[in-house]
């Protein structure tokens, strides 16, 4: 997501909630606080957004929705929030305490870490804030890569060969996908393509958490096939038709109902 994008959906964030804090866009938009807080001086300086002490709030009437030829319209930022809370929900269910796990950078897969402040795990991410989130509110062994941290996507980019994740086992790893063709998923931008591609294979099931209106018949250009996915976690806006051709490809899928009316943290 470039600076564009990234000002345009805090801007659709605002104009559903009225207001939100500079944590819960960061942790909404997947960057860093002060990428956050430069988005919100420069849309202020245009008179787009109202800055406030801890955050932002929209300057104009709140809305229930907005329009988009990729169907927001129909899902809208509260729906799209509302499948990847429940979708992040069932994942972390699916740890069970003492266990060894890796969790990849994306939306979705660091809205797990709400739901993990209880578990003990061991968990290996190459998500700053995730990781930072973890350390600050559980007890769980938190591992990450050594190298540089990307701020705009808050992920942590290892430049070494033979770091220790090259030696790292765990029994699930988490994906977020950005699409999802005909019996594949796809990573999208190469800086994600690099973060997670050291990870990959070093678990024994890949679990890939993707929002059903991300289901396309192309994946388009600069995209990363990820290698075989054993489960995938979606909402139940997925088609009965998808379900059975991934479930024909031995790909067990898991749908969720989107949780509506929740507070976001």
């Amino acid at each position: 997501m470039d600076r564009h994008q990234r000002r345009r959906e805090l801007l659709r964030f605002l104009s559903q909630h009225g207001e939100a804090s500079v944590d819960q866009l960061t942790l909404w938009l997947k960057t860093s606080p002060a990428t956050v807080r430069r988005d919100i001086n420069w849309l202020a300086d245009g008179n787009q957004l109202v800055r406030m002490r801890s955050g932002a709030k929209h300057s104009g009437p709140k809305i229930g929705g907005f329009s988009s030829s990729h169907g927001e319209a129909e899902h809208g930022i509260e729906a799209c929030a509302g499948a990847e809370r429940a979708i992040a929900r069932h994942a972390a269910s699916m740890c069970t305490d003492g266990e060894s796990i890796i969790i990849g950078g994306g939306t979705t897969t660091c809205r797990m870490a709400e739901f993990l402040t209880r578990n003990r795990l061991k968990i290996l991410t190459n998500s700053f804030l995730l990781a930072q989130h973890l350390v600050q509110n559980s007890e769980n062994e938190i591992f990450v890569p050594g190298g540089e941290i990307d701020r705009e996507r808050s992920l942590i980019l290892s430049p070494f060969e033979d770091d220790f994740t090259a030696q790292h086992h765990a029994s699930k790893m988490f994906v977020s996908a950005c699409a999802v063709s005909t019996f594949n998923f796809w990573l999208s931008c190469p800086v994600m393509i690099q973060a997670e591609t050291r990870l990959l294979g070093r678990a024994e099931e890949l679990v890939v958490m993707a929002r059903s209106e991300i289901f396309t018949s192309n994946a388009g250009p600069m995209r990363c096939r990820l290698p075989q996915v054993n489960c995938l976690i979606t909402d139940t806006g997925v088609s009965e038709r998808n379900v059975r051709m991934l479930e024909q490809e031995g790909i067990r899928v898991v749908t969720v109902e989107p949780e509506k009316n929740f507070v976001h943290h």
